[in-house]
């Protein structure tokens, strides 16, 4: 285990203190002729989108405050993107463009802030600065990203832009993938990349996916979700000038995996669980762990099941 210098965690904790819901527009301000007057636009892009955002006159008052407002943003992302630039430089974890695309795009829709957790590989990619510690690159390689919300979070969701455009916005070949069963998609994937996002949650009194008419997709219940969204942290994928996401506790992700790793039908991805879940456990147990205890006990008071589960994973990885 190699850990992190304090010097680079540093950098990480201001980036995730600067970077707030606010501040993830950048604009390129132009002034042109249109109609007779000289108009002030706010050139904005997003992925594979652009947008231009009519500011008004030059030399009106409450235009040029809002031009300033955005030059100023522009300024403030500037010197994050240099910061993101180092960490990523010192190898720490980050995802490919494509991916940073697509959280940076779901990101301005707003699901984190109303409840959507990151999880999976590409939420396991932002748990270095986190831990304090490197994490092998084998365990970050990945073509899918994992919303989830646990069913209290899914009203919270239901008031926002449908997934297909905040997608589109990032990649404009993002389409729904359906099941013969689906009233709605739970799955989208890139014709471009191949990048897949899926919405989960948890389990309820059926297996039947839960509709989100307003978001225009479905949330696929699993199995142990409900442990690993409690209590979720924020956390900054390093792509862009940074993108303030919702991910869940490191702890509780690596028992998570040992849970999942054991009753996976994929061979491929259990390997992966079990390697995501050793490397966190490693780290905890060097620098946190009565917190790494705490997540083991959690999931050892949830029944028999679990226990087992939790035991027999905890052996696999020579604990």
């Amino acid at each position: 285990m190699k850990h992190i210098p304090l010097n680079l965690l540093t950098l990480y904790a201001d980036l995730v203190q600067n970077v707030t819901a606010d501040t993830l527009d950048r604009a390129t301000i132009s002034r042109r002729h249109v109609g007779g007057q000289r108009r002030l636009y706010a050139d904005i892009r997003r992925g594979d989108s652009r947008e231009q955002i009519y500011l008004g006159t030059v030399g009106d008052a409450e235009a040029e405050r809002k031009a300033e407002l955005y030059k100023r943003g522009s300024a403030d992302a500037k010197i994050r993107r240099k910061t993101v630039a180092i960490l990523k430089s010192a190898g720490i974890g980050a995802p490919d463009i494509a991916t940073g695309q697509v959280i940076e795009a779901l990101a301005r829709g707003s699901l984190f802030d109303r409840g959507a957790v990151l999880i999976g590989t590409v939420a396991f990619q932002t748990f270095a600065p986190v831990v304090g510690a490197y994490l092998p690159v084998a365990a970050q390689m990945t073509q899918d990203a994992d919303l989830a919300a646990t069913r209290f979070a899914i009203p919270h969701l239901a008031q926002g832009t449908l997934v297909d455009v905040m997608l589109k916005n990032a990649d404009e070949t993002f389409a729904p993938r359906f099941s013969q069963t689906d009233k709605l998609p739970g799955r989208f994937q890139s014709a471009k990349t191949g990048l897949v996002v899926e919405l989960l949650t948890t389990r309820g009194r059926s297996d039947d996916p839960v509709q989100v008419p307003s978001l225009g997709c479905a949330a696929i219940p699993l199995r142990y979700m409900e442990y690993l969204l409690e209590d979720p942290i924020e956390a900054v994928v390093l792509y862009g000038a940074g993108v303030r996401i919702k991910v869940p506790d490191p702890a509780r992700y690596a028992v998570h995996k040992l849970i999942v790793h054991q009753v996976r039908n994929n061979p491929i991805k259990a390997q992966k669980d079990l390697l995501q879940a050793r490397e966190l456990i490693e780290v905890y147990r060097a620098r946190d762990p009565a917190h790494l205890d705490d997540m083991i006990e959690d999931a050892l008071r949830r029944g028999r099941t679990w226990a087992k589960l939790v035991r027999d994973g905890l052996k696999l990885v020579g604990r």
